[in-house]
């Protein structure tokens, strides 16, 4: 732009602000009075605006505040404060305005330098409080971390305790699993109190394999994968040689039942062949069960070594030597499972021979307090062993370590000393170790033979009573009476009454509950033309007789909704009958197969009140009781069981809630 434009330029500007001002002053002189104070107020507005936003804008500067934003609630925090009654103060003081001023101006720049400082600080404060909060959470996680592990633990302890308190249920009733033999095994290799009462553990564990079914080697598997993550800092070693025995078990087991199915496609059967023959296979068996842990350790190495050398090069049986790592895994377990089981009976005998030292130092004081004489043949009456620890002594070490032991016992208690043997002028003298294993086997032959005569007595009384009942039935199925049926049914009888007092003495040992009572209210037994037609076919043959039964009932508190309202307490609603539990006997059914039944009929003419039969057949009489008649709770968490095992039926039940209603 050239010179004179710029100054044509600057004369229309001139020009049109003239003319601006001009209608300015022409609005200003014909405006009235009330337009006037308006557009001072508008004007006076438009400045305090603009300088309160010039005053929010330098405060922002040093606080971060603004009018719509402190934590003051003050919505002129960006306003000026003036103080008058100071401002008059100062000037009678004789300082000027501007002076007030200034020093005005000064104060803000230190106000405005200490509220950094103590923003400063309070942005320390917070991320001070920061770290202490995620501090505590840590720690809290820390404690939550150890808690959870302290129950995880304690979970794991807890189904360790149960699993091992089902074992001990099962192995006292007399169902036990192969598991169960296993951990009861394991768990009282340790306890002197155990391994001096039980001498059942006599064989090695990896033994309890023979005989068992393939579906049982595969539970006994999962079991033992159970136990060893159970049990994994108290018994790993040994539930993982189990877990070898077992996998190896199952594998042969399944691969011999396999390829003795003829039907088995050929690449089914090929995939199976080992490469290897079967007597090969049980020659390898053989070499290994006669090593030692030591020996299996260095034939093995030598194995695996000769195999990756070998099979680079070639020239090698593959299948053979493959099948001997195999089984030299399973014998190097089996090593070790039967070198802990040495070592158990060692510990047995030894708790074995601390109680004969015991007994016999005990029978000897006894025998020198009361004669004061020192007879020399009284210790030989004072020991004594019976049949299990006979055995234990037999079975551990009966060559040397048991008779040395007993012979040590007998030292202790002879008086004078006993002259070594095979001292010269000694003539007739027995070594006592020797005398001691010879009396051993003699009283182990009379407890044999003894035994073999009341297995032959009971064998005898089982064919006796076979025989009568046969012929009972025989006679029976041709219309005549039989004298052999009646003796049967007189020895069942006997036997039954034996069993029936052990089972009554057994359920009245249980404790019940406050709420609960003995129930005995038996009715007596209509039948009908065809019950009757049916007991008369067994009438002759047995004699009909009850069954024993042992009852409850379970009486309580009803809380509904109506006895909640009426009572308290202090003062108890009466007392209902809330549910019974039925337990019958039946030792001697005719037909076991047959699950003894029961039904419910309601009573004619009395509301309320049901009559619960049981039937069983064969000798067993019905029997029936009269009960409260209302809708039974059939859940399994209701209580409810109805179930014949042992020769026990057991009826149990509970009475469903009844709901009130207005």
């Amino acid at each position: 732009m050239s010179k004179g434009e710029r100054k044509a330029e600057r004369d229309r500007l001139r020009k049109e602000q003239a003319k601006r001002k001009a209608e300015k002053e022409r609005a200003k002189a014909n405006e009235t009075p009330e337009e006037k104070i308006a557009r001072r107020l508008a004007k006076k507005a438009a400045k305090e605006s603009l300088r309160a936003k010039k005053d929010e804008k330098e405060a922002s500067k040093f606080a971060g505040y603004t009018n719509n934003d402190n934590p003051f609630g003050d919505n002129d925090l960006g306003s000026t404060f003036k103080w008058a009654k100071k401002t008059q103060s100062l000037s009678a003081q004789g300082m000027t305005v501007e002076a007030q001023e200034a020093r005005a101006r000064q104060l803000k720049v230190e106000n405005a330098k200490e509220l950094e400082k103590v923003k400063a600080a309070r942005a320390a404060r917070e991320v001070e409080m920061e770290e202490m909060e995620k501090e505590k959470e840590a720690e809290q996680r820390a404690k939550e971390d150890e808690l959870f592990a302290a129950w995880m633990n304690n979970e794991e302890d807890f189904h360790l305790e149960q699993a091992k308190l089902r074992s001990e249920i099962r192995l006292k009733d007399g169902r036990g699993k192969p598991i169960d033999i296993l951990a009861n095994y394991i768990h009282n290799a340790g306890d002197p109190d155990a391994a001096e009462s039980e001498m059942a553990n006599m064989q090695e564990p990896y033994a309890i394999f023979a005989g068992l079914s393939i579906e049982d080697v595969e539970d006994l598997f999962e079991d033992i994968k159970v136990y060893k993550q159970m049990e994994q800092d108290s018994n790993p070693e040994f539930w993982e040689d189990m877990r070898k025995v077992a996998e190896y078990e199952l594998e042969r087991k399944t691969r011999f039942r396999s390829l003795a199915n003829k039907k088995l496609p050929p690449a089914v059967r090929r995939a199976l062949d080992i490469g290897i023959t079967r007597q090969v296979e049980e020659q390898i068996v053989e070499l290994l069960r006669k090593k030692t842990v030591d020996e299996l350790e260095r034939m093995q190495e030598g194995i695996k070594r000769k195999v990756v050398v070998e099979s680079s090069v070639g020239g090698i049986d593959a299948s053979y030597w493959e099948r001997m790592v195999v089984e030299s895994d399973a014998a190097l377990a089996k090593a070790r499972l039967r070198a802990m089981h040495q070592q158990y009976l060692e510990d047995k005998l030894l708790i074995l021979r601390e109680k004969a030292a015991a007994e016999a130092g005990g029978g000897a004081a006894g025998a020198e307090a009361g004669t004061g004489s020192g007879d020399e043949g009284s210790s030989d009456d004072e020991i004594f062993f019976d049949e299990e620890d006979l055995l234990a002594i037999e079975e551990g070490d009966t060559e040397g370590a048991a008779a040395a032991a007993a012979a040590e016992a007998l030292q202790i208690s002879i008086e004078p000393p006993m002259l070594p043997f095979g001292e010269k002028g000694v003539v007739g003298l027995l070594d006592p170790a020797a005398d001691l294993m010879h009396l051993q086997k003699a009283r182990r032959r009379v407890l044999i033979e003894a035994r073999k005569k009341s297995f032959a007595a009971a064998a005898r009384l089982r064919a006796r009573n076979n025989r009568a009942r046969s012929s009972s039935a025989a006679a029976a199925s041709s219309g005549a009476g039989s004298l052999a049926g009646d003796t049967s049914e007189e020895t069942h009888i006997h036997r039954g009454n034996f069993i029936e007092r052990a089972f009554m003495r057994q359920y009245k040992k249980e404790k019940m509950s406050p709420d609960e009572s003995e129930f005995a209210g038996e009715v007596k037994v209509r039948y009908t033309q065809s019950a009757n037609a049916k007991m008369a076919l067994w009438r002759e043959k047995h004699k009909p007789r009850k069954p024993r039964y042992f009852n409850r009932v379970h009486t309580g508190f009803e809380w509904n909704r109506y006895n909640q309202t009426h009572y308290d307490g202090d003062n108890p609603p009466p007392k209902i009958v809330q549910g019974y539990k039925f337990n019958l006997f039946y030792p001697d059914l005719i037909h076991p197969d047959e699950t003894p039944s029961f039904t419910v009929t309601p009573v004619p003419g009395e509301e309320g009140f049901a009559i619960l039969k049981f039937s069983a057949g064969p000798p067993y009489e019905d029997i029936a009781f009269k009960i409260v008649d209302r809708k039974w709770e059939y859940g399994h968490r209701g209580g409810f069981r109805s179930e014949f095992r042992n020769n026990v039926l057991q009826v149990w039940f509970h009475f469903q809630r009844e709901r009130y209603r207005r």
